[in-house]
């Protein structure tokens, strides 16, 4: 099995080293993770992203995070979304700091449960 990390993945997961198992970094079509068994590459692609990633690109950046899904679909992938953070952090909305102050995020916790 070889599991692929995307070259654009900025701080990329770290696989402890199995028998059997290599990790390669390269450009991925789509998604951040994915994997090959043998020569056939596996269905599923994953996206990861941190809970200020998923609030930027569901909200600011939705067309771009649209347009990745609709291209998995069209190569036949199934998209899987990787969220660092359990529903309730998710549920509870986001704040960031910016120029020394706390900003929330127009869209409420409820609001990106349902678009999820």
């Amino acid at each position: 099995m070889i599991l692929t990390i995307d070259t654009r993945e900025q701080a990329p997961l770290q696989f402890p080293k199995v028998k059997g198992v290599e990790v390669r970094v390269e450009t991925l079509a789509v998604g951040d993770y994915g994997a090959w068994h043998g020569e056939v590459r596996d269905s599923s692609i994953v996206e990861r992203k941190s809970i200020s990633d998923l609030y930027h690109a569901f909200t600011a950046n939705y067309d771009a995070e649209r347009a990745k899904m609709l291209k998995a679909q069209m190569l036949g992938l199934t998209f899987i979304l990787a969220i660092e953070a359990p529903f309730l952090e998710v549920l509870k909305g986001h704040a960031y700091w910016k120029d020394g102050q706390s900003h929330e995020v127009r869209k409420t916790g409820l609001a990106m449960c349902r678009q999820l």
